[in-house]
């Protein structure tokens, strides 16, 4: 077990779930803002009803937290911001407001809330958890001076045991935190890659392919269906069509760039999606290099002359771009119909300006 946790809490895969990651801590600023707002207004409450002194600066701190608050849900409407930093921004005047009030009003009750954050506030960061151990060790030190230059001899020695336990606690409750979390965003991302990735061939499918289509840019969008693949599966085995679909997706891969998109777009289909402006020349000539090392693709067996694989081509080469994803996938679809109903072994290009 604890080994396993040991695992976790190194999170030594941590560049391979930025995304993720970002995505998740998206959502964990928002909850964290909301609830020391929440903490800090239950805080302010209690304390009118008690008539406590420094009401002032404790309605001052709902209302900063209320403003973060707000901040922070316009701030995560733009998906690409960093929010990882982000919530280390948050956390230093969600933390230090308590922390100063705690030294100003000389009250103990700022001193418990303070340590209530410092367990509750890190659990909705996910990091990698030598950071977020090395910020709650930062923040027990901050607190440390700060009852320190309070200078009560007299509750020092409680304050100080407090402290240690809310920082041991924290640890723990967190190192629990980030080993489940960490664990299960990699199990997410590993069944979303399977379930966009076509178990055969290793290429996407097409829900995983198509996501990465940019219509409104200048592209490429190639379908390549596979020709006579029925005679395949029913005069040789369905293994053999398995071994010809392998066959092709290493030839695709061979024949296009790595950063290209080549999926199985389903059965014996197949599409390649590449970014950029492509010139009608060289784009014919990458399509006739394709077909030529299909038909080297060859299935055979004792008695029977040697099958070799075709495919009818369509091509859409989109120097503005589309209107739309099914308008691009439709010409593509209509030109490879084209190529098929022209004798097969053949392509067919619509260049749209």
């Amino acid at each position: 077990m604890w080994k396993e946790y040991q695992k976790y809490l190194k999170f030594e895969n941590y560049e391979n779930y930025l995304e993720p990651i970002n995505r998740t801590n998206n959502y964990g600023l928002k909850f964290m803002l909301l609830t020391n707002f929440a903490i800090s207004l239950v805080n302010l409450i209690f304390r009118t009803i008690m008539n406590n002194p420094g009401i002032t600066v404790r309605l001052g701190l709902v209302a900063v937290n209320f403003i973060f608050c707000l901040a922070a849900f316009a701030l995560c409407r733009n998906t690409h911001l960093d929010f990882t930093a982000l919530i280390y921004v948050f956390m230093i005047p969600c933390l230090l407001f308590p922390l100063i009030s705690e030294i100003i009003l000389n009250r103990q009750a700022e001193g418990m809330v303070f340590l209530f954050l410092l367990i509750i506030l890190p659990l909705f960061l996910l990091d990698l958890p030598k950071r977020v151990f090395s910020i709650i060790s930062i923040y027990a030190i901050l607190y440390l001076v700060s009852i320190i230059i309070k200078g009560d001899r007299s509750e020092f020695i409680l304050e100080l045991m407090h402290l240690l336990d809310a920082y041991f606690l924290s640890l723990l409750v967190n190192a629990y935190s980030l080993s489940t979390r960490i664990r299960n965003v990699e199990l997410g991302e590993h069944y979303e890659k399977k379930s966009e990735h076509d178990p055969l061939t290793g290429l996407c499918n097409r829900d995983g392919g198509v996501r990465y289509i940019n219509p409104s840019g200048a592209g490429v969008l190639i379908f390549i269906d596979l020709d006579n693949f029925k005679k395949v599966n029913d005069g040789f085995g369905h293994a053999k069509g398995d071994e010809v679909l392998k066959a092709v997706a290493q030839t695709l891969q061979r024949n296009f760039r790595d950063d290209d998109i080549i999926m199985r777009y389903g059965g014996d289909e197949f599409a390649v999606y590449t970014r950029g402006n492509w010139d009608e020349f060289l784009m014919e000539k990458r399509l006739n290099d394709l077909l030529y090392d299909l038909r080297k693709i060859s299935i055979s067996k004792e008695g029977t002359s040697p099958m070799y694989m075709t495919a009818s081509i369509g091509c859409l080469i989109a120097k503005s771009g589309c209107p739309d994803l099914d308008t691009m996938l439709r010409l593509a679809d209509q030109q490879m119909y084209e190529a098929k109903e022209h004798g097969k072994n053949s392509y067919r290009i619509l260049v749209q300006e």
